[in-house]
């Protein structure tokens, strides 16, 4: 199907009944401007345009909740999640399973869009640009990658499983090490509003997306 098709599909879908009022308000916002957030304004943006059936694999271990997030919007979508343990029996039937290292993984199959949230930052610095160059591998060309890792901030150490923060620059290098060509990178809080609100501008985030 074409992306037409895909815009009406999706502005369809975000105002079924499963969504509250906030989240159709915050849909609806974050979709026209990025004064809320960078992170979900490019997001939108991609799920909007995409052709139906289009296949997205998940690289963020222990946690399917993005996924899910997806499904609300575009239950068209084909999603794929990798996990380095068996969980199969307890992720939503409208997730294929894989099995596989998220650092070292090779699959028949490659895909459109690979996601990969707040994972890089429990990994041993050493295996990242590997895990960066197999989901290079497993991207068809013309393609998205869309990152997003926490960055220096006041609650990063809060979590005792975080080895380190990454910003802008060294996310650029790591793209530009894997031959990613096109891609766009964002420093932000959560939500970027001018005053402090609530907890999450204590949570800072490097965001980016980039094109094979």
């Amino acid at each position: 199907m074409n992306k037409q098709y895909s815009k009406k599909y999706y502005n369809k879908l975000t105002f079924k009944n499963n969504f509250s009022w906030f989240e159709k308000l915050f849909l609806k916002v974050s979709e026209k401007i990025n004064i809320i957030s960078n992170y979900y304004y490019i997001l939108l943006k991609v799920l909007k345009e995409v052709p139906k059936d289009w296949t997205v694999l998940d690289v963020w271990l222990a946690n399917w909740s993005f996924l899910n997030f997806i499904h609300r919007l575009r239950p068209d979508l084909k999603l794929y999640w990798i996990d380095i343990t068996d969980t199969k029996d307890i992720i939503p039937e409208y997730i294929t399973f894989i099995q596989a290292d998220a650092t070292n993984f090779d699959l028949k199959q490659k895909f459109d869009l690979v996601i990969s949230n707040h994972l890089i930052e429990h990994l041993p610095v050493n295996s990242v640009p590997n895990m960066f160059k197999c989901i290079h591998n497993h991207i068809k060309n013309d393609w998205y990658f869309l990152l997003t890792v926490p960055s220096f901030s006041k609650s990063f150490f809060n979590d005792p499983t975080h080895i380190r923060p990454y910003n802008k620059e060294s996310i650029k290098k790591l793209l530009e090490m894997i031959n990613f060509e096109n891609y766009k990178i964002y420093e932000e809080y959560y939500f970027r509003f001018p005053i402090k609100l609530f907890k999450f501008r204590n949570f800072k985030i490097t965001f980016g997306y980039a094109k094979k």
